[in-house]
């Protein structure tokens, strides 16, 4: 009869609603927990891009020892080693501290190497794969040069001490984060060529022809 429709239908509807509610309200909540998860997901893909992006960009500086004076004469003996940008873009402010010291052979894994003097800021700027590179000196430390003695006794294939040339480079690339490039070179005995009774053989200029090994687990590129 009506009346009982009309008594049902207020129960109906409202059960209706109850129900329509009650999966709205779940469905807003998986949409934010899925909002929240995509929008973390998403941050942590921007973020990773932004990195690979900066390593791919930046600069990357290498050190590479290509003379040296002083070896066999009075003179302090000095190397020059030629800074190149192996990245895509500048690096600036760069900075050189370094020295050569006489030290032991072969130089245990715990040495600590002796600090480098203080020496003024170049600040200087290195353009990615210059033809020109950036050339940086290294110097004996202390006040009295290495005796001519010393000097030949760093030549023979088993010497117990041997010059080692050691330094860090600073730098800033392009995205303002300071980078540094720690380097260590010794001059390499076994590398001298000899003759069979032991003896160096010189080029035919009278030179003496050399190596500058890089030391392991000493040379490193943040």
């Amino acid at each position: 009869c009506p009346s009982n429709r009309q008594q049902l239908r207020p129960t109906f509807w409202g059960l209706h609603l109850k129900i329509t509610d009650s999966i709205l309200a779940l469905f807003t909540a998986l949409l934010f927990v899925a909002t929240g998860l995509l929008y973390v997901a998403t941050r942590n893909l921007v973020r990773g891009a932004d990195d690979t992006g900066r390593r791919q960009l930046r600069g990357y500086l290498g050190a590479h020892p290509v003379d040296a004076v002083g070896l066999e004469d009075s003179n302090p003996i000095g190397v020059a080693f030629h800074f190149i940008n192996y990245g895509k873009t500048p690096v600036l402010k760069f900075n050189l501290i370094g020295a050569i010291d006489l030290l032991p052979f072969p130089l245990p894994d715990d040495f600590v190497l002796p600090e480098p003097p203080h020496r003024a800021k170049q600040d200087g700027i290195i353009f990615p794969k210059e033809v020109n590179p950036m050339i940086g000196w290294v110097w004996e430390q202390g006040n009295e040069p290495l005796d001519a003695t010393t000097k030949s006794e760093i030549l023979v294939r088993d010497t117990p001490h041997e010059i080692y040339a050691h330094g860090t480079a600073t730098y800033e690339d392009v995205f303002g984060i300071t980078r540094r490039t720690e380097f260590c070179f010794y001059l390499n005995p076994a590398a001298i060529p000899r003759d069979s009774s032991g003896a160096i053989v010189r080029n035919k200029d009278g030179g003496l022809p050399y190596q500058w090994a890089p030391l392991a687990g000493r040379n490193n590129v943040d």
